[in-house]
């Protein structure tokens, strides 16, 4: 009985946190599409503090998909390709890209 609340607890704070949009720092997320876009640039965040980034646009299955990785990654995603992007979602901007050219 004990152990059936505490599995139940834990599921609802699972639940709570990622209705919250908590983030979670061994979560990675996964996209999959065409380029379409790509440009590097300079982005400032709240505190001014300025960031290279990537700025790639991918056409998915649902439309399309904007994805800011960390520093100069212009040369990982050739346009028209298809590929599958695996990351570390982050502010303000994703870390740990791996890319993955399918054609």
């Amino acid at each position: 009985m004990r152990r059936a609340f505490v599995i139940i607890c834990c599921t609802l704070l699972v639940l709570l946190a990622s209705a919250c949009d908590a983030a979670f720092y061994f979560s990675t997320g996964t996209l999959d599409g065409t380029v379409s876009q790509v440009r590097f640039t300079v982005i400032s965040d709240a505190n001014g503090t300025s960031w290279q980034v990537t700025i790639i646009t991918l056409q998915t299955l649902n439309g399309p998909s904007q994805f800011t990785a960390c520093g100069n990654q212009v040369n990982r995603f050739p346009m028209d390709s298809t590929v599958n992007v695996k990351f570390t979602p982050g502010t303000p901007c994703a870390s740990n890209v791996v890319v993955t050219v399918r054609s």
